[in-house]
């Protein structure tokens, strides 16, 4: 039968464990919180290469490179397979809306491989809508049914534009062209216009997509005439260009655009306003696009 001395040595004994439990519990959870730290992935898409123009219905290929910016190196990334998906979106963010165009299943690799940035991905070929007209975003998601553990998942999109030539066309019409009616040989004048998109299509230059540096554009372009048709003896005064895509039922504008008036010429003449004068845009007509102003 246990003494009163016995149930004393018991309870300073059991007050020690509790105290001695106390102590060691933060260490524990910190080493615990450090195991699971270390244990984390993070998947992060670093680039997708793709083209920033192609006509509807055609197949184009993207690219992408993708790794972790904390390796998991306990975490055995050869474990996890995963699913990347290339999605056809409005706008950069990704929604329930965007269309699923490819996808592309990938196997666990080595922690080797895995703690290694900007692994390449295999490429995803993919086939645009029919009926897809003008700015688009390319958006690559990795591991798209999340079957990898991920610490962070908003870095596991990346997106880029893409513009797309679809069925419909544009149309540019003059909606306004305004000059003075009389003009010095020698000097200049002011004049101003609004150009409107009345067609069913967006109106794009695919150069402009093509090569940042050296972009390509439609352009705008002034005539002095001794009458109020068009022909190839008009004098160009000057060129106004347009790097931007223009929506259907948009419009842009130039204020204060400056004419120089060659000397030697005099009488009745007319200044002629052409919008896309080289006609590189896939107009049906371009009988909206010109303007004559006596």
């Amino acid at each position: 039968m246990p003494t009163k001395r016995d149930n004393l040595v018991l309870t300073a004994a059991f007050g020690g464990a509790i105290a001695l439990h106390a102590m060691l519990l933060p260490w524990v959870g910190t080493a615990v919180g450090r195991v699971d730290n270390d244990q984390a992935i993070d998947l992060a898409v670093t680039s997708v290469d793709a083209p920033a123009f192609a006509t509807a219905g055609s197949t184009i290929l993207s690219n992408a490179r993708a790794g972790e910016l904390r390796a998991g190196r306990q975490m055995h990334y050869s474990n996890f397979d995963r699913r990347d998906a290339l999605w056809l979106s409005r706008n950069r963010a990704y929604d329930g809306s965007d269309a699923l165009l490819g996808s592309v299943q990938m196997a666990g690799i080595s922690d080797e491989l895995a703690s290694r940035l900007d692994l390449a991905i295999p490429r995803i070929e993919a086939i645009l809508p029919e009926d897809a007209d003008g700015p688009y975003w390319l958006i690559h998601e990795a591991d798209v049914e999340q079957q990898i553990p991920d610490r962070d998942r908003a870095n596991n999109t990346r997106s880029v534009p893409l513009f797309i030539d679809g069925p419909q066309t544009p149309e540019l019409a003059i909606e306004q062209f305004n000059a003075p009616d009389r003009a010095a040989p020698g000097g200049s004048v002011l004049i101003d216009f609004t150009i409107n998109n009345i067609g069913e299509g967006w109106a794009a230059d695919a150069l402009v997509f093509e090569d940042d540096s050296t972009p390509a554009h439609w352009s705008d372009r002034v005539y002095l005439s001794d009458d109020a048709m068009l022909d190839e003896t008009d004098l160009p005064l000057r060129s106004i260009d347009r790097f931007a895509p223009l929506a259907p039922g948009d419009a842009y504008r130039h204020d204060s655009v400056e004419l120089a008036i060659p000397r030697g010429v005099s009488g009745k003449m007319h200044l002629i306003l052409v919008a896309d004068a080289g006609q590189v845009l896939d107009q049906p007509s371009f009988t909206a696009g010109v303007a004559a102003h006596p």
